[in-house]
């Protein structure tokens, strides 16, 4: 599994690679979905409640600030859903030593900007990275015409450590920091595969930018070596 080209040096810089991407990609309306944490906060409750609930005390602190909402989806600003990435992070190896089921590991989605709306990366450029590295030329002819920011080829879910189901049409990258026991990662979308991967790219210099996280590898072309067609 290819990593993410950004070298963090641990799970608070990680959860930053979220907080950039769903500000970037939806502006001022960004927000963060995340499913099932209903039986999240009911399994950290009961940890809690035994002799090991100090190992997951940050995460159980950070879950009482949200709302029990059982089974519902959750919608978090960037904020939010940086902190609480952050916490399931650093809990995950208790998490799944104290029983917590490994095929449903706490997810976070949000979307990259559409091609058509994206300022960093012109029309041109975005055509050569689907050329490249492949992606559905239709559908990104739609969305560079429509500007348009909704179409599910864009969603990214960051998982707390890889989910059991199949990676069929979908690219796994890899989100590790140092000392990390627990893998946590990335899954995009393949109709889009050039220029998602250009995004994550575009993140990567982003991180550096604001928070000084450099970049793991020298260029995007180092980055998606494995992926050229």
């Amino acid at each position: 599994m290819t990593w993410f080209p950004s070298a963090f040096a641990d799970a608070r810089e990680l959860a930053l690679l979220l907080y950039h991407a769903s500000l970037w990609g939806n502006g001022r309306a960004a927000s963060v979905r995340m499913n099932g944490v209903g039986p999240l906060q009911t399994h950290v409750r009961e940890i809690g409640r035994s002799p090991s609930g100090n190992r997951v005390e940050e995460l159980s602190r950070v879950l009482g600030r949200m709302p029990d909402r059982g089974d519902a989806v959750l919608s978090m600003t960037p904020l939010q859903s940086m902190e609480l990435f952050g916490a399931c992070l650093r809990s995950a190896p208790a998490l799944l030593e104290l029983g917590y089921p490994r095929d449903e590991p706490p997810s976070f989605l949000t979307r990259l900007p559409g091609p058509g709306g994206n300022p960093r990366r012109t029309p041109s450029q975005v055509r050569s990275a689907i050329h490249h590295l492949g992606g559905d030329f239709d559908l990104m002819k739609v969305l560079l015409r429509s500007g348009g920011a909704t179409d599910p080829a864009l969603d990214i879910v960051f998982y707390t450590w890889p989910p059991s189901r199949s990676t069929e049409g979908r690219i796994r990258l890899r989100l590790g920091f140092r000392d990390q026991t627990v893998p946590a990662v990335l899954e995009l979308e393949e109709p889009l595969a050039g220029y998602v991967l250009l995004c994550c790219w575009d993140l990567a210099l982003r991180l550096r930018e604001a928070d000084g996280i450099l970049p793991a590898v020298p260029d995007f072309s180092t980055f998606v070596a494995r992926f050229t067609i």
